[in-house]
C-alpha cells in the first residue's frame, strides 16, 4: 500500500519568537509554537475523520516547528498541509 508523507517546517522560527525584546513576549511566542505543534495536527486529522489513536499513530513528528505526518491518500496530505499552513498563519502571522 502506498503511503504519503507530508513534511512541513515553520519558516523563520527565530524571527517569530524573538520579534520582541521583552522576555515575557518571547516566552509567549515559544509557548504558542509548542501548543500549536502539540494540538493542531491532531485536530486536523480528527477533522479528516481519524480517531485520536489513529491520528497519534500517523504523526511522526510535530515538535519545534517541524511536522511529518503519514497519509493513505495524496489529496488528504495536500489538504492537511494547506490547512496547517493557513492555521499557522492565522495564529502567528508567519509562514509554514
Amino acid at each position: 500500500m502506498t503511503r504519503w508523507i507530508l513534511a512541513a517546517e515553520v519558516d523563520k522560527i527565530q524571527d517569530f519568537v524573538f520579534r520582541s525584546a521583552h522576555l515575557h513576549e518571547v516566552m509567549g511566542a515559544s509557548v504558542m509554537l509548542t501548543r500549536f505543534c502539540d494540538e493542531e495536527p491532531k485536530t486536523l486529522l480528527r477533522e479528516q475523520g481519524l480517531s485520536e489513536s489513529a491520528a497519534m499513530k500517523d504523526i511522526l513528528v510535530a515538535d519545534g516547528g517541524s511536522f511529518s505526518v503519514l497519509f493513505d491518500e495524496r489529496a488528504k496530505a495536500e489538504d492537511f498541509g494547506r490547512k496547517l499552513a493557513e492555521r499557522y498563519r492565522a495564529v502567528s502571522g508567519s509562514t509554514l
